[in-house]
């Protein structure tokens, strides 16, 4: 199994017959992950959440670059090095020192991890989720936010171009492109109309199409008709894809 179109693209680039790749993006708990219910306090009148792993490949590093361009607005990153660092580790030091060269410091927070029953309110007390990985991926974070009602601003890559719908649920701007991405950015949090339809859209999307109970559908529906093709064909084998992001 796949998660997108993209990583399936990938299987069969491997040389994975296409018969033998299910595509079953990442399901979200929209019981959990909906727009109403409790936020986390602000600090400034906007606020940009960007979500994952502290390495550099996602992308975090582009938008502390553009805070300074973004009066009134904090930057909230959750998230952790991967193990075994203790402590947020030394690519959360290369963003506080940017933060601190820039005269931005004060509107950065990292808050390292935080229990996953407390993501609904982050993601709640956000103008735009910002998920700008400089690899193919489909990150989580971007469907919990549509979820939660909240645009997304994406790299144009992988499994996040198929999720984030350009112009209707966020924008899609190209990785590595700190101009694009401050520009894209200013545009949403003057225009709080937009922003609401999008996060409306969003919330519509996740439910028709990334709920739990569509991927295990999809899930079952996979490992019934392997199953099937093992009766008819001992021996073969099908293909599981990494795990969810």
């Amino acid at each position: 199994m796949a998660l997108s179109h993209s990583d399936a693209h990938r299987l069969r680039h491997l040389g994975i017959p296409r018969a033998k790749v299910s595509v079953v993006p990442p399901g979200v708990d929209t019981a959990q992950f909906r727009p109403d219910g409790p936020a986390w306090a602000r600090r400034r009148p906007h606020r940009i959440l960007a979500v994952g792993q502290l390495v550099t490949s996602n992308g975090f590093a582009d938008t502390v670059a553009v805070l300074p361009q973004l009066p009134d607005t904090e930057l909230v990153i959750i998230g952790r090095p991967p193990p075994p660092s203790r402590g947020l580790g030394p690519y959360a030091a290369a963003l506080r020192a940017e933060a601190i060269n820039t005269g931005s410091h004060d509107r950065l927070r990292l808050t390292g991890a935080v229990p996953y029953s407390d993501m609904p309110g982050w993601y709640r007390s956000a103008d735009l989720l910002v998920c700008t990985p400089s690899h193919a991926c489909l990150n989580r974070a971007a469907l919990e936010a549509m979820a939660c009602g909240v645009p997304v601003i994406a790299a144009a890559t992988g499994g996040l171009s198929e999720a984030v719908a350009d112009a209707a649920v966020g924008r899609l701007i190209a990785p590595g492109s700190p101009e694009r991405l401050a520009a894209t950015i200013q545009a949403l949090l003057t225009d709080s109309a937009l922003r609401d339809a999008y996060g409306a859209a969003g919330t519509e999307r996740v439910r028709q199409q990334y709920s739990w109970h569509q991927a295990t559908q999809r899930t079952l529906d996979t490992y019934r008709r392997a199953c099937g093709h093992h009766a008819a064909s001992p021996g073969s084998q099908t293909v599981t894809a990494a795990a969810a992001a």
